[in-house]
């Protein structure tokens, strides 16, 4: 007798210690590439929020804006070792580590609309390349968002690409430099934080910034007279990649549950930058801001000249090439190239 309740208690504390265990929250660090005020970071906030909320508490994710736990360039070697769990962030940024990141975080001016790139990720399976390089990697893309198409701000008047000759010009290194190099600008590599400043003082007379919405809540319209909308060269996919190992740790539902949360991440960021665009257009007008609306021709001119920068990366993998290929084939079908 004495045994058998000894077996019982003995049973019931492996229970109840295995109840602990399971009941124990799943904790993530991640980082975002954000600043804590920025539209953007609202959104990253919202999907871990939603996360917690629907997993009962049991998914806690410690989400830390931008240089919160490493840089952004940190951030990919980081969550590979698992030094951080997760992050959001740009494929963009690794492209030195494999093309196929340069290609799909922002192939200077191909699309005309992020619905455009949208359908190619999905109708025709393209975000298999962004999926398999971060594979290659130790990592997992649960998700992605794209932004409108970006406005350049300028001090000088931009009606079309003979009007970047000689310009000082902000813009990052990589795909969008070479291009714009190509059309005659002297690029410039200045940080997002130090732009405003470069614009006053006449370090640069072009930036390439952010979204029209964006670049008039940060100021930029107060120094930089003339911009250009819609734009034509930039919309940089976003993502949310997390390290496998940490995603194998959580159950079929738990996994689910992100994906579902994670899917919704593109509209709602769309609808937050795309808001009031109208009112903006107008205040512009009224501030003295020249608003630029490119002809459809100098448009493909720029677009015909980037497809020689983007041949230039799909010569460095042969999976780049292949990624290059489809998507030229693509653009053709949709007719944003001869």
């Amino acid at each position: 007798m004495i045994q058998t309740l000894l077996l019982v208690a003995v049973l019931l504390g492996g229970c109840l210690s295995s109840a602990a265990v399971i009941s124990d929250p799943i904790v993530w660090k991640i980082q975002s590439n954000q600043s804590a005020s920025s539209t953007k970071f609202k959104q990253h906030k919202h999907i871990v929020s939603e996360i917690e909320r629907l997993s009962n508490g049991q998914l806690q994710f410690q989400l830390l804006p931008v240089n919160g736990y490493v840089g952004n360039r940190q951030a990919f070697n980081s969550t590979r070792v698992g030094a951080i769990d997760a992050m959001f962030m740009s494929p963009q940024y690794w492209g030195s580590s494999d093309p196929i990141f340069t290609i799909m975080g922002d192939l200077v001016a191909a699309w005309k609309s992020p619905d455009q790139y949208r359908q190619w990720l999905g109708e025709q399976n393209g975000i298999a390349y962004l999926e398999r390089a971060y594979q290659r990697k130790g990592l997992k893309l649960i998700g992605y968002a794209l932004i409108p198409l970006e406005s350049l701000v300028s001090t000088k008047p931009i009606r079309n690409a003979a009007d970047f000759a000689d310009q000082l010009m902000r813009v990052p290194p990589g795909m969008m430099s070479d291009l714009f190099r190509e059309l005659g600008a002297r690029p410039r590599k200045i940080t997002l934080d130090k732009v405003v400043k470069a614009l006053q003082r006449g370090q640069v007379t072009l930036a390439d910034y952010s979204t029209l919405q964006v670049n008039y809540q940060r100021g930029l319209y107060g120094i930089a007279k003339y911009t250009n909308y819609p734009g034509f060269h930039s919309m940089p996919l976003s993502d949310f990649v997390v390290n496998e190992k940490s995603w194998q740790l959580l159950s079929p539902q738990q996994q689910q549950l992100i994906s579902t949360v994670v899917d919704k991440w593109h509209q709602r960021l769309m609808n937050d930058l795309s808001r009031d665009v109208s009112l903006i257009l107008s205040d512009l007008k009224a501030q003295g801001v020249e608003v630029y609306t490119w002809r459809e021709q100098d448009v493909r001119q720029v677009r015909e000249q980037a497809v020689q920068i983007w041949e230039q990366y799909a010569s460095r993998s042969t999976e780049a090439t292949l990624l290059i290929a489809e998507i030229k084939s693509w653009l053709k079908k949709i007719g944003n190239l001869k």
